[in-house]
């Protein structure tokens, strides 16, 4: 086996996560490093020489000498560090400063920049920041985050201190999924079962699964990043801080993704808190796939299946273009259909249509269906263009936005969705008038 060398990204549950050259890889540690490892145990930023063992796993054989250690957060291998500070409210205080200032000169990084926000005008700059001046960092950078002053002063100063010939990070073309649902519908059971193996959380207590966890899977010779998430309860039962943090994990975990897996509980049936995170994934512009979980525990008939769908479309009526798949975790009955619905779902969010097709269709269904109008002025439909992907985003040019009824946007809609498919994605339609500008 051949040694490389990569960073580790995140430390969980003894399961390390190296950044390599071909991406990111599980890694754990050979016993003699265990062995012969500090007391401080390894951190993101680490350097560390491993061996893979298969197609995604590797085995650590070194750690390589870290150049610097911040305690707070414990991160290594820094090249800088920049200490914000606020001018006002709360108000400043230097001597809270010195203490972020002496954990990063004890860390080793060479280089610190003091950046001091909520700067409102450049003729304040030298009241609100003369106190800083005696922390001896030279300098402090007045910026404004909300009327954008001295920002581009604060990045040029950053970009002095990066390390020179970094070369671009390799595109990464898998295709992400999120898969959301309600605590305990199923998540990490999926994805314990499409790995073979026990690698993520389960338990029978609702949220456990309190983070978002990346996991890469392989199938058919396609690689997939699954993203498992803290399930998301109704605001009122949110009590305590982690599961706040663990709704905006979730929340952010869905606009990292390509695609959304919603789970629903097969016993319960659709509620109106799975309405509500479907809605997040159908907000964001994801593909949707709707995966009633659980199947196998249904008492069913030959109209079982087609009974369900209809109650979910009715409920998901906002998002009809959802593709459906019935399965269980368990059992692994239908999982392996997953992956076909993934692709198509992802060639539909990528699909670009020909100006003059769309363009085409549009006056045939102008033809079958007259445009509105109000007060004896029509609407009138000059030109419509795709303008973007994932979505598929539309520009609408016309005579007057006001006149472009919401049913008759969704008409157009479903004539493009008719020649074209666009199966398991949103559509965006964006209305403007002729000669307005973007």
């Amino acid at each position: 086996m051949v040694a490389e060398r990569g960073r580790i990204l995140k430390v969980y549950n003894n399961v390390l996560h190296v950044a390599a050259e071909d991406g990111v890889l599980f890694c754990k540690l050979r016993g003699r490093v265990k062995k012969g490892r500090s007391d401080m145990g390894l951190v993101p930023g680490d350097i560390v020489t491993f061996e893979r063992i298969s197609e995604g796993e590797g085995v650590i054989e070194r750690i390589e000498a870290r150049t610097n250690l911040l305690q707070r957060p414990r991160v290594a291998n820094l090249t800088q560090i920049v200490i914000t500070v606020a001018a006002a409210s709360p108000d400043p205080h230097p001597l809270v400063v010195s203490r972020f200032l002496v954990l990063a000169e004890l860390s080793g990084v060479k280089k610190i920049v003091l950046c001091v926000n909520k700067v409102d005008s450049f003729q304040k700059l030298g009241n609100e920041i003369y106190e800083f001046y005696q922390l001896g960092l030279g300098d402090p950078f007045g910026v404004s985050s909300v009327n954008q002053l001295g920002l581009g002063d604060l990045l040029d100063e950053l970009l002095k201190h990066f390390p020179k010939g970094l070369e671009e990070e390799a595109e990464d073309d898998r295709i992400r999924v999120a898969l959301i649902g309600k605590p305990n519908v199923g998540k990490s059971s999926m994805i314990n079962k499409l790995l073979g193996e026990n690698r993520v959380i389960v338990s029978e207590i609702a949220g456990t699964t309190r983070d978002a966890i990346d996991t890469e899977i392989v199938h058919d010779g396609e690689r997939y990043i699954f993203i498992d998430t803290a399930g998301l309860r109704r605001k009122g039962r949110v009590t305590d801080e982690i599961e706040r943090y663990s709704v905006i994990r979730t929340v952010s975990a869905v606009d990292r993704a390509d695609i959304c897996v919603v789970l629903i509980d097969a016993i319960e049936g659709i509620t109106e808190q799975d309405v509500h995170i479907a809605g997040i994934a159908h907000e964001s512009g994801k593909g949707v796939i709707i995966a009633v979980n659980k199947w196998d525990a249904v008492e069913k008939d030959d109209r079982t299946m087609r009974d369900f769908t209809k109650k979910l479309r009715e409920k998901l009526s906002y998002m009809d273009y959802a593709e459906y798949l019935f399965l269980s975790a368990k059992t692994g009955q239908r999982l392996t259909k997953l992956f076909p619905l993934i692709d198509m779902v992802h060639q539909n969010q990528m699909l670009r249509v020909k100006t003059g097709l769309l363009n085409e269709i549009m006056m045939k269904a102008a033809a079958m269906k007259q445009p509105p109008s109000d007060k004896g002025k029509r609407l009138r439909l000059f030109y419509i263009t795709q303008v973007s992907v994932r979505p598929p985003s539309f520009v609408i040019f016309v005579n007057d936005r006001e006149l472009m009824h919401f049913s008759y946007t969704r008409y157009l809609e479903n004539r493009i969705r008719e020649a074209f498919g666009f199966r398991g994605t949103p559509l965006r339609f964006i209305i403007r008038e002729r000669g307005e500008k973007e």
